[in-house]
């Protein structure tokens, strides 16, 4: 069915301008009251540049191509001096005609004097020095990001897709919903690639997965080349997504997928979409998995956990990634099971003792097994965060997601999660007049170990990280706690971006005493206090467990501009994760706090530096 609107598309695209022009132009329909808009009659450049005002009311743009509805992007114009300039990619319907108007008319045209085709993202003097741009978590270059999508390895490159959010254009959430590409050779430092899936006539893409087609089953790759072990050296790279869930765009959420074959750096959208039909209502966010039958191997085939409604999901199979059955319900599984992962890990490091985990965005997770058709839960569902009341799902981490197609001689199982804020604050926060909102975790490698309790995924910051590092550094040898608040001194200034690890030696004695049992640390102003009694370390306010291990307490602790990641040793939780606005003149020092005597402490804490560079 064409837009409402579609008639005064048509009308304003016949518009005739000079080929070799792209311009701001006044509208000349029949009726003089239809709105002003933006033309380029043959699109030879990927980006449009959009003038942005945080303080404008919010309009809506439609965007035609050679005189068809798209799709439309909410946006805030600027029509005096713009505070910064978004981006609307294009690059898709290159040697087409583009025509850009508002859904209704606006009383000003300024924003159109602004209006340009770029070859390049817009490179302004503030982009990655912004006062509130985190310097060590990825954040996006313009843009809200939150759901992140598709975590994968690929061609020696750690790839991730930024969802739900405007990516390059906007600082709002809610709208715009497309996928964003960032690659990184190191999992530290990223480089933004463009967009990978934007919307289509099916609706806004939202949270999905992605996978390599190794061997080429859905056909994408016209000329494969095979390797020695029956994979391709060139397959292709797919993503699977719901287009438009939730009512928005369109009433029936279904799954499509588009396609690479350049590594990621140009997206091609399946013309046979959606692959997955509707369902019900809610069904979203795919997880693909290729599921490799050792025992049979012509068995192998695709699987897909699809989201079905707040309490049910499900799984589906498939051998080419476009014709799917549904082999189980997963009902009333008791959490909320959108953004699933799906994956299988050695227990104890143990290749020969697998199990299946299945995660959810609420980052709890359930053991099991899987036969390619049918998971059998065998332990969970089990929390790695503590919510403060019930249903406090947003605090500390939130979708968090692990990268797929990991090479075997790495063998990692690496987690990257959404850094979320204070739902007081909203889920853009850091976002105060800043172009870009959200940012994501430092990445954490989980492994599978038996405890007490059951088998359980414990975490741990990357290896990575030691990149962060600088050559400045700062110790304190092993000190009694003295019940004061004691300063680390250091030659040289550490200064905002900081990483401590601290050993506190409890002594049992002293715990028996009477008193509370609290010590931690303040960095930059930021307090992470330990209750040895209740075994919790608490920042801001949130809170994730500890434990006293042999009589210490190990901490690791990263401080950057604007949030805290704080790991504890040997529990099998998730770090506790804040983010924080910085003061207008910050105190940069590293404190030790505790009761007297209850625990000697000694640490080491280096400065850190920025992962940015101009683009």
């Amino acid at each position: 069915m064409k837009h409402p609107i579609h008639k005064l598309l048509l009308a304003i695209a016949a518009t005739t301008l000079p080929l070799s022009l792209c311009l701001a132009q006044e509208a000349k329909p029949a009726n003089a009251t239809q709105p002003q808009g933006f033309e380029c009659p043959k699109i030879d450049k990927p980006y449009v540049h959009l003038p942005m005002s945080f303080d404008a009311p919010e309009v809506k743009l439609l965007v035609t191509i050679d005189g068809e509805f798209q799709n439309a992007i909410d946006v805030k114009l600027a029509h005096g001096k713009p505070d910064w300039i978004g981006t609307f990619s294009v690059e898709k319907w290159m040697g087409k005609k583009l025509t850009l108007v508002p859904e209704k008319p606006l009383a000003e045209s300024g924003w159109l004097s602004h209006m340009k085709m770029s070859d390049q993202l817009t490179a302004e003097d503030s982009v990655y020095q912004e006062k509130y741009r985190p310097q060590f978590h990825f954040a996006a270059r313009r843009g809200c990001i939150t759901d992140i999508d598709g975590p994968i390895f690929f061609n020696g490159e750690y790839h991730i897709f930024p969802g739900h959010r405007f990516w390059q254009l906007n600082g709002n959430m809610g709208s715009n919903p497309l996928w964003g590409h960032a690659v990184s050779k190191d999992l530290i430092h990223w480089n933004e690639m463009g967009t990978a899936v934007t919307s289509n006539k099916l609706g806004n893409p939202w949270s999905g997965s992605t996978a390599i087609d190794w061997y080429n089953t859905a056909g994408f790759v016209k000329n494969p080349v095979k390797d020695k072990d029956g994979r391709l050296k060139n397959p292709a790279m797919v993503a699977i997504y719901t287009n438009g869930h939730g009512g928005r765009m369109v009433p029936q959420p279904t799954q499509s997928l588009n396609y690479s074959l350049d590594s990621g750096r140009t997206w091609l959208e399946y013309a046979g979409n959606p692959v997955m039909p509707f369902v019900v209502d809610y069904n979203r966010d795919p997880k693909i998995v290729w599921y490799e039958d050792k025992a049979d191997p012509a068995n192998s085939h695709w699987v897909v956990i699809l989201l079905l409604n707040a309490t049910n999901s499900s799984i589906w199979t498939s051998k080419d990634m476009i014709h799917w059955e549904r082999t189980q319900s997963l009902d009333n599984i008791d959490v909320c099971p959108d953004c699933a992962d799906f994956y299988e890990i050695a227990l104890d490091g143990d290749p020969n003792k697998k199990k299946w985990i299945l995660w959810f965005g609420d980052c709890i997770y359930s053991i099991g097994t899987f036969d390619g058709k049918t998971f059998k839960r065998e332990i969970g569902p089990i929390p790695s965060k503590i919510e403060r009341t019930p249903g406090d799902r947003d605090r500390n981490i939130h979708i968090a997601q692990t990268f797929s197609n990991m090479p075997a001689e790495d063998g990692r199982r690496i987690l990257i999660g959404w850094i979320i804020a204070d739902p007081k604050k909203g889920p853009q926060y850091p976002f105060t007049g800043m172009p870009f909102a959200g940012q994501y975790s430092l990445p954490q490698v989980l492994t599978l170990r038996t405890t007490p309790d059951g088998p359980r995924l414990f975490f741990e910051p990357a290896k990575e990280t030691e990149k962060l590092r600088t050559g400045v550094s700062a110790q304190m040898a092993k000190t009694p706690l003295d019940g004061t608040t004691m300063l680390l001194k250091e030659d040289k200034p550490l200064g905002e971006l900081v990483e401590v690890n601290a050993v506190f030696t409890v002594n049992k004695d002293v715990m028996a005493q009477p008193g509370e049992n609290i010590l931690g640390l303040e960095i930059n102003g930021q307090k992470v206090t330990c209750d040895l009694a209740k075994e919790q370390m608490i920042g801001n306010d949130g809170y994730q467990p500890m434990k006293v291990i042999d009589g210490q307490l190990k901490l690791r602790v990263f401080v950057d501009r604007t949030a805290v990641e704080c790991f504890a040793a040997g529990v099998p939780w998730m770090p506790l994760v804040y983010p924080f606005m910085p003061e207008d003149k910050p105190q940069y020092s590293i404190k030790v706090f505790g009761k007297k005597g209850l625990a000697d402490v000694e640490l080491k804490a280096w400065q850190l530096k920025s992962i940015w560079k101009r683009m």
